[in-house]
């Protein structure tokens, strides 16, 4: 495991340290969550003191600490292997007392985050998935040079923002990605109704790939991989569809049906974009319902691409963006959205 570096970081009236997590911290950083989200954080795992020791011994998660001038925990931030390929890293967990905002604490805990990953051989990217109920942390992340590259529409249920809530609906998360090497060998195949959001997006991340277009139709030679995950959670379905079959269609139906009689509010899909098929595949997706969600850089190795679509109406409303080009690609997923249907 990396060694994280120690930060320190001057303010006019305090002194804080950015360092590795000790077992000693894992004690106070689930009340740090409670200021903030109650006990309905994204991840009920900030809860157990245990989970951060784990974590930081098994190298699933990596966290770094800000300390105040009495040597707690102020802050906390890990780099999470939450990808199906283990290069790519997400920065999740994050978390400043209210008390110590003003500090700067959130980006130099980035700062750290990338010190350590832009380290690693075996990383080749950071996400980060920012709420958009307020800017300060996609602000944070654009200033260390990460790209918008998409939203979750409804991803957070309200339930969830009881005491920092700004709308009566669930919160959508803007998706950011900061590349940490090229892949120029790798083919990825472009569907037709996204290939220019999408290497407009590429060029944002100065990153090249061997593109190709997908002009077969559904592989008629076997069946889909799919994964079918359910979040309870987050009253959401996602499915991972590493391969592209003939069948894909109809292990869609039944998945979205099965997620409107379990009262989940979205469906997501995460499609690998390393097959021919790719372009038939989005486009009996977009006339299921589909509509553009994210682009995922080596996702599952391949570069992926999420779709999601509601169980209703989704939720666009109360959405604050710090960026421009956050700006324009919201208003690209809506007008992709409008022109779906609502789920029978």
């Amino acid at each position: 495991m990396t060694t994280a570096p120690a930060f320190a970081v001057e303010t006019e009236q305090n002194q804080y340290k950015i360092n590795a997590f000790e077992p000693a911290d894992a004690g106070h950083l689930p009340n740090l969550f409670r200021r903030i989200y109650g006990d309905h954080y994204l991840s009920a795992s900030v809860y157990d003191p245990q989970a951060y020791s784990r974590a930081n011994a098994d190298g699933s998660g990596q966290s770094l600490v800000a300390r105040g001038p009495d040597g707690l925990p102020v802050g906390h931030l890990a780099i999470l292997k939450a990808a199906p390929n283990p290069g790519v890293r997400e920065l999740g967990q994050g978390v400043v007392d209210p008390d110590h905002r003003k500090a700067g604490l959130l980006g130099d805990l980035i700062d750290g985050c990338i010190h350590i990953a832009d380290r690693d051989p075996g990383c080749c990217g950071l996400f980060g998935a920012a709420l958009t109920n307020h800017v300060f942390s996609q602000r944070a992340l654009w200033r260390a040079d990460f790209v918008d590259v998409g939203f979750e529409i409804g991803y957070v249920p309200a339930r969830m923002m009881q005491i920092e809530a700004t709308g009566a609906g669930p919160t959508a998360t803007v998706i950011q990605y900061r590349a940490l090497d090229d892949a120029p060998n790798q083919v990825t195949y472009l569907p037709s109704a996204y290939s220019d959001l999408m290497l407009a997006l590429f060029d944002q991340l100065r990153t090249t790939r061997a593109y190709a277009g997908s002009d077969q139709p559904l592989d008629k030679a076997g069946q889909s991989r799919i994964e079918i995950v359910d979040l309870p959670r987050f009253d959401m379905v996602r499915l991972n569809i590493r391969r592209i079959g003939a069948d894909l269609m109809d292990r869609v139906a039944l998945a979205t049906a099965a997620a409107r009689r379990h009262r989940r509010t979205m469906v997501q899909l995460v499609l690998a974009l390393d097959s021919p098929c790719t372009d038939a595949a989005v486009e009996a997706l977009r006339a299921a319902g589909f509509w553009f969600g994210a682009l995922l850089p080596r996702w599952m190795g391949a570069d992926a691409l999420l779709l999601q679509r509601a169980v209703d109406e989704p939720w666009f409303e109360d959405i604050h963006l710090y960026t421009d080009d956050a700006r324009a690609l919201l208003r690209f997923v809506r007008e992709d959205a409008a022109r779906q249907p609502v789920l029978a």
